[in-house]
């Protein structure tokens, strides 16, 4: 499923993260964990806006500060709290799981033109090509039962999202790759190359 592109930026990461935390075991629970221990690990305290409580101390410190952290997670989710920091996305994003992290990356570049891609060094072209290799398998995946029958129509609705977000989780590989292959080039052959990107 694709997030909603008519959501407010906070609001579809709320609908991305509602259906994450649904979709895992440990729920709210494991990920409001994780954001309080990524945001306070990364955004300096000078700087922090949202009111984390470190996860130290004896046990019933520990139990206390999660129980505060959780609330605080789980109000946000619930639409309680309208307003949500901007410190506090990279942490959110970076605690959903999987395929909603990658959804979620793919929603905030979205609303900018843009395709999320991890960037990659010169050292990492293997694992560029092999995460190329993934999404085109899971890309391929999606698209089986639509092209099942031969046509693409209204029956195959239950499966076009899905495989509208593989298609763009495919194309930012891709694009990965080809800035890799680009950077590799000498500069008077480098800018005789449009990137897929910009062709048109």
């Amino acid at each position: 499923m694709k997030s909603n592109p008519h959501l407010s930026r906070p609001a579809a990461l709320m609908e991305i993260t509602s259906r994450a935390v649904l979709a895992t075991r440990e729920g709210v629970v494991g990920f409001a964990d994780r954001v309080a221990e990524i945001y306070l690990a990364t955004v300096p305290a000078a700087y922090q806006r949202v009111p984390f409580r470190p996860m130290v101390g004896d046990i019933a410190q520990i139990t206390a500060a999660q129980k505060a952290n959780r609330q605080t997670v789980d109000r946000y989710i619930k639409g309680v709290v309208l307003t949500f920091p901007s410190d506090l996305e990279d942490a959110w994003v970076a605690a959903l799981p999987g395929e909603f992290q990658e959804e979620a990356l793919g929603m905030l570049a979205s609303r900018h033109g843009l395709l999320a891609t991890r960037a990659r060094g010169a050292h990492e072209g293997l694992a560029a090509f092999s995460d190329t290799l993934a999404a085109t398998a899971a890309y391929a995946e999606s698209m089986a039962p639509i092209v099942a029958d031969g046509t693409i129509d209204e029956r195959d609705l239950p499966f076009i999202k899905p495989a509208l977000l593989r298609i763009n989780t495919l194309q930012a590989s891709l694009a990965g790759v080809e800035a890799q292959l680009i950077a590799a080039l000498p500069d008077e052959q480098a800018g005789n190359v449009v990137p897929i990107r910009n062709a048109g």
